[in-house]
């Protein structure tokens, strides 16, 4: 992506997305499945690449501060929901919620084509279509003929991946839940604000007038449509002016009195808007120009106009009454007169009267439309009854064309109504009835009412509807009535929703059957009542309407008190009910923690008051497996989950007792089981089962799924060797080892450091170094040292004397350097001592005399042991590697350094641990070890030693005289043994200590006596520090600003020459009273020696300062310094 977002490259992708599609309908008619799903994967990529380029180029044009490429990035790694949201704020005109949450869904379509192999429609890839092309021509400078519309859909081209034709009803129409007021006002709103930002250079005089005239002109216009007898999505040709006819009229009607002051205002007003208005409608979007003429953008918002004129306009009611009602286009114009006010009888009587038969059909959708808008507290009048019955008859009569593969299919006639405009029809009348309740009859007549039986008997129209379906379309249409004869039953409920290759089946769609069941449907079931009706509503079985309101959060509050009442008078089928209702929770992503509450816990406590609870638990556990959850939701779903996997009230044993059933499921949802309190040692059982299956599967099936086409929604679980459970075990491996609990990486550990671990399959890779496949075996302890859990593991296969395995990566080298075990426990020892837990102290040193307790036996090692083993009895070894036990004390086995061994005690010693003997023990090492391997153990043999007399004083008084020995003192001359000194100044005083020095021989004494002293007793160490043993590290302290010796000290310190070697702190040292007494001092120096030491800082120094001074010195030298080699 360049720099700066492009509006362009949007229109590119767009066009090539477009292409894309239409290369994809051509392999539809040639039957090349291969070559559709590949060319619509590429029409998702391309479209909804155009959308995204689209969002950046918004968020550069209408953020206040230009937003830098740098941030388009970041923002773009964040997450496209992010960029929508920024958008939503910024964005002119109003981004509104449900446009971004379309944009979002299509995103993420695009994604599951891309990363999970679906095939989705290629209908919602039309609608994705339509949807970006919208926002692209709304927000960006981009006109329609760049950006094309895709041609209208041939009837007969079949969706490879949706082999149904049938398009869903989109349910109840937007307009129909705003109200068509609120619809109006918003449209006009978000076409001003689009105006206002499109001319925001403008003097605002044009945008003034134009949002005063808006409604007017937009209504004048709905209004020419339908006096031209028109479609509501009609064309008109010419430009059709309403300002000036406006201008005429005035002119006119002011030739003989003049222009009245109200005129003159008023001819100001539109003055602006002469020659302009239809381009200003337009640009707001809400009217369109093609080759056929100037129309609406959205043809309801026209219907919508003329109804709410008509039902102001007491005038023109009855002919505006008449003409709409000869075309269905203009049915949502009857809604919105009737829902404005209008008298619903109004629209009864021309059904009533009309002969024209193919004015009739259209009249009967108009006339259904009227009855959906029924106000409350409505009375039916004899003429409404009548009509409502005609209407129903209709619904019958012009059912939608029944088309099947198998079965004979209707004729191809227009009299049949489309199955949107019939559910539509069906829906109103549905919505009449329940407010009209039982003031309408549902009765059917053997005949047609007049005059749609003559209409019916002309046309010889074949009886295509059997008694049955008959009734059941009645029924929806009259649900009221049905229900108060018993007709809202299950029989009913067997028709509607019987198989979808029947003539009801193919009606009987969503969303309209659950439009129908929430508006209609459960309310009058509600109000009717009756023992019936409450287990449709209750009891989530078959197609009961229950399951409309337990898949809706906000109804399930309401379904609870349904539900509370069956169990007063039904108690077994309450249970029933519950144990139904219990895991359509899971699915539902907006449950909340109160409704979980509600249904789970106050739901098992009421049926716990009935002496049932054990029964519906039980009840539960007979679907055990139908409950296992396959994949992990995301949100509220995962707790909801969890929270119905915690009602069963299993422990550990209950859980291991169920393991296998899932054990073996190509799918887990590992996480969710987590949540319930599954213990982790399962999923980590889980997790080695699956990740040796996926080793022994072929290539080609370890990766993903094989020959799938995935439907819209549908998640993969397996197909053939492939399983979706490879992929989550190695993510359930990752969280183990970087979250898992002591049990469940004491499964990893067994399952990798094993020595037939590798032929066992248990090796998956964590990742490549240098081309080269890194098992888990050789990083194991690598990755859980850091943490409590991966120590404990650790901890529990010593204490059974299981192999630990190789020793791997236990430094920060990128290279996979092989290590001793002791490199191990140093590790142990560090990690333990950043994040240390209760006891751990005490685990770590038993472990670690465990461990010095025997020996590793390998097949490497065995022919030179075995003589030696056989000799102590052992048996002959079956299996390799073994440990055999050592005879001796553990602290002096030579197999651990001298200086693990000090960091292991030094380690329990701070954490209160009595190591006093083991210490002694390390101490006599220490003294004979060679010198380095004594200044390494050294300082933390100093840490053992002092916490040691801390916190068990009585018990270390031996060690303590023990120290003052010269084989105890001469290792502990170094610079980081401070600890050691103070136990011993703390112990027996500086008198002491230096006595038993002066009878030491050992040189010069290193910075921890002085950090000693410092801590300990000032006074002694002003008496000592003209001592030569201490000039060092005196200097270094006093340079450091952490003791200020005397100037009798200064004039030892550099009275006489001295070499590099002896200071070799001195080149880190910053500038200070060393400086300037070196420099004074030491002009009284050999001139070689003096040259050297201040050569050596001008060369060497970390200090610019020193630098300086000592070449400022050298320069004025007589004699030059020469060059170092």
């Amino acid at each position: 992506m360049g720099n700066v977002p492009d509006s362009q490259e949007a229109v590119a992708r767009f066009n090539q997305g477009r292409d894309a599609f239409l290369r994809a309908l051509e392999a539809v008619k040639e039957q090349d499945l291969a070559r559709y799903e590949r060319e619509s994967r590429a029409a998702w990529t391309e479209v909804v690449g155009a959308l995204e380029w689209g969002v950046k180029y918004c968020l550069d044009a209408f953020c206040p501060d230009r937003l830098p490429p740098e941030k388009l990035d970041k923002l773009n790694e964040e997450g496209f929901e992010k960029l929508l949201r920024m958008l939503a704020r910024h964005a002119r005109p109003r981004f509104e919620r449900e446009r971004a949450a379309a944009l979002h869904r299509w995103r993420i379509r695009r994604n599951t084509t891309t990363h999970e192999g679906a095939l989705l429609p290629h209908r919602q890839l039309r609608e994705a279509f339509f949807d970006i092309r919208r926002f692209l021509l709304d927000y960006l400078p981009v006109s329609e003929g760049q950006v094309p519309p895709l041609p209208r859909p041939p009837s007969t081209t079949e969706d490879p991946a949706e082999k149904s034709s049938v398009d869903p009803s989109p349910g109840i129409r937007r307009h129909r839940v705003e109200g068509g007021a609120a619809f109006i006002e918003r449209l006009l709103h978000e076409g001003l604000e689009r105006l206002r930002y499109s001319r925001r250079d403008d003097q605002g005089a044009s945008l003034a007038s134009f949002e005063r005239e808006a409604l007017d002109l937009l209504t004048w216009h709905a209004r020419r449509l339908l006096d031209a007898g028109l479609d509501a999505d009609g064309r008109l040709e010419g430009p059709g002016e309403r300002v000036e006819e406006t201008f005429k009229d005035i002119l006119m009607r002011s030739m003989d009195h003049g222009v009245s002051p109200r005129d003159t205002e008023r001819l100001l007003m539109l003055m602006p808007l002469l020659h302009r208005q239809s381009m200003l409608c337009i640009e707001a979007g809400w009217l369109r120009r093609d080759e056929d003429g100037l129309g609406f953008e959205v043809p309801t918002l026209a219907a919508l106009l003329v109804g709410r004129q008509l039902a102001r306009g007491r005038g023109e009611a009855e002919r505006l009454t008449e003409q709409v009602g000869r075309e269905r286009s203009w049915a949502e114009a009857a809604w919105m007169a009737v829902a404005d006010g209008d008298d619903l009888a109004s629209w009864a009587r021309p059904l009533l009267a009309e002969r024209d038969p193919l004015r009739l059909f259209e009249r009967v959708v108009v006339t259904c439309a009227a009855f959906g808008a029924t106000p409350e507290g409505a009375v039916p009048s004899e003429e409404m009854a009548r009509a409502f019955q005609l209407c129903v008859a209709a619904m019958v009569a012009f059912a939608p064309r029944y088309v099947s593969d198998e079965h004979v299919s209707d004729p191809d006639s227009p009299w049949f109504l489309p199955e949107e405009s019939w559910r539509q029809c069906v829906l109103d009348l549905a919505q009449a009835s329940r407010v009209l309740g039982a003031r309408l009859s549902l009765v059917l007549p053997p005949t047609p009412p007049a005059p749609l039986s003559e209409v019916l008997t002309a046309l010889e129209l074949p009886f295509r509807l059997v008694p049955e379906e008959r009734e059941a379309i009645a029924t929806l249409c009259a649900p009221d009535a049905a229900a108060r004869s018993g007709r809202l039953g299950e029989p009913f409920l067997r028709q509607v929703f019987g198989f979808p290759e029947t003539r009801l089946g193919r009606l009987m769609t969503e969303p309209f059957l659950e439009t129908w069941f929430l508006a209609v449907g459960i309310p009058i079931l509600r109000r009717v009542g009756g023992s019936e009706a409450r287990r449709l509503l209750v009891i989530p079985e078959g197609r009961h309407p229950a399951g409309y309101l337990l898949n809706r959060a906000s109804l399930i509050p309401s379904w609870f008190e349904d539900w509370r009442s069956l169990s007063v008078s039904s108690p077994e089928e309450a249970v029933q009910a519950w144990v139904g209702a219990v895991p359509r929770l899971v699915g539902l992503a907006e449950v909340s923690e109160a409704l979980r509450r509600l249904v789970l816990e106050q739901g098992l406590e009421r049926l716990d008051s009935l002496g049932l609870r054990e029964t519906a638990v039980q009840a539960l556990l007979e679907n055990l497996v139908d409950l296992w959850p396959r994949t992990d939701r995301d949100g509220e779903r995962i707790r909801t989950h969890a929270a119905v996997l915690r009602l069963l009230g299993f422990g550990d044993p209950e859980w291991q007792a169920h393991s296998e059933m899932w054990m073996e499921q190509p799918a887990l949802g590992w996480r969710t089981l987590l949540e319930a309190g599954v213990p982790q040692a399962l999923i980590a059982q889980w997790c080695v089962r699956k990740l040796i299956q996926k080793r022994e599967a072929p290539e080609a099936f370890r990766h993903g799924p094989v020959g799938v086409i995935a439907i819209s929604g549908a998640e993969v679980l397996g197909s053939g060797q492939w399983q979706r459970a490879f992929q989550q075990a190695e993510e359930a491996l990752n969280w183990l080892l970087a979250e898992g609990d002591a049990s469940a990486l004491s499964v990893l550990a067994d399952a990798c450091l094993a020595p037939d671990a590798l032929h066992a399959g248990f090796a998956p890779s964590m990742g490549q170094v240098a081309g080269m496949e890194i098992p888990l075996h050789l990083v194991f302890w690598r990755k859980v040292l850091a943490r409590a859990a991966g120590r404990e593991a650790l901890y529990a296969r010593v204490e059974r004397n299981a192999p630990l395995g190789e020793f791997h990566w236990l430094s920060d080298l990128p290279l996979p350097l092989p290590s001793e075990e002791v490199a191990l426990w140093e590790r142990l020892v560090s990690e333990a001592w950043k994040t240390p837990w209760e006891d751990e102290a005490w685990r770590l040193l038993t472990c670690f005399e465990q461990r010095m307790s025997v020996f590793l036996v390998t097949e490497r090692n065995w022919p030179s042991l075995k003589a030696h083993i056989e000799l102590q009895g052992e048996p002959e070894p079956t299996v390799f590697p073994f440990y055999v036990r050592l005879p001796g004390q553990p602290w002096e086995n030579p197999w651990a350094p001298l200086h693990v061994k000090a960091r292991v005690l030094a380690y329990a010693a701070e954490h209160g641990e009595d190591v006093v003997e083991p210490v002694r023990i390390v101490g006599g090492l220490l003294a004979a070890a060679p010198a380095p391997e004594a200044v390494r153990a050294a300082p933390f043999f100093g840490d053992a030693l002092r916490r040691s007399a801390e916190h068990h004083p009585a018990r270390a008084e031996g060690l303590l005289r023990l120290a003052l020995s010269p084989e105890w003192l001469r290792p502990m001359r170094g610079d980081s043994t401070a600890s050691f000194w103070v136990a011993l100044l703390s112990a027996h005083g500086s008198a002491c200590v230096f006595g038993a020095l002066a009878r030491t021989e050992g040189g010069a004494l290193g910075l921890g006596c002085v950090d000693a002293l410092l801590a300990q007793d000032l006074p002694a160490l002003r008496e000592r520090e003209l001592s030569p043993e201490l000039l060092r590290p005196i200097l270094v302290r006093a340079s450091e600003g952490a003791y200020s010796p005397s100037d009798a000290f200064w004039r030892e310190a550099w009275t006489r020459a001295r070499a590099v070697e002896e200071f070799p702190e001195l080149p880190r040292l910053p500038a200070g009273v060393w400086l300037e007494q070196l420099l004074d001092k030491s002009r009284h120096w050999e001139a070689r020696a003096r040259r050297s030491l201040v050569g050596h800082l001008a060369r060497y120094s970390l200090h610019e300062e020193v630098r300086g001074r000592c070449l400022e010195v050298l320069l004025q030298e007589p004699e030059r310094l020469p060059v170092a080699p």
